[in-house]
């Protein structure tokens, strides 16, 4: 596992992923990672791990019924924040953990621009807002 220094406070701790699983109930295509961590001073880790999807807005029949044209896709960041004991294993030694979601303002009618701008949306977030 490779880590680039991103501020004096947290330290990237994983190359860029792109999967192909879903950690939405209308997530379109992959998913774009990146994860970050901090030690606190009693010794805990604090991991930040974003994710930029794309989410299909339309609904059901509203998806059935849509045009090819209709901006229906739109772009979510999920941050996850996390304390733990061990960086490297951050799911199996949790102390506590928050997942917040930001929507994209634009929508498009387009999947695969959806998912272009999902990925440059990774790379736009700023780890020192956290």
């Amino acid at each position: 596992m490779s880590t680039q220094t991103i501020t004096p406070q947290f330290t990237e701790t994983s190359e860029f992923g792109e999967w192909n699983a879903d950690i939405s109930e209308y997530q379109v295509g992959t998913y774009f990672d990146r994860r970050f961590v901090r030690q606190e001073e009693d010794g805990t880790f604090f991991v930040v791990t974003v994710s930029t999807f794309v989410e299909d807005t339309l609904r059901d029949e509203e998806a059935d019924e849509a045009g090819e044209d209709e901006e229906r896709y739109q772009v979510r960041t999920q941050v996850e924040e996390l304390y733990c004991t061990d960086w490297e294993e951050p799911g199996g030694t949790e102390l506590t953990s928050d997942y917040n979601y930001t929507d994209g303002a634009e929508l498009y009618a387009d999947a695969e621009a959806a998912n272009d701008a999902a990925k440059a949306a990774l790379f736009r977030f700023d780890i020192t807002t956290v």
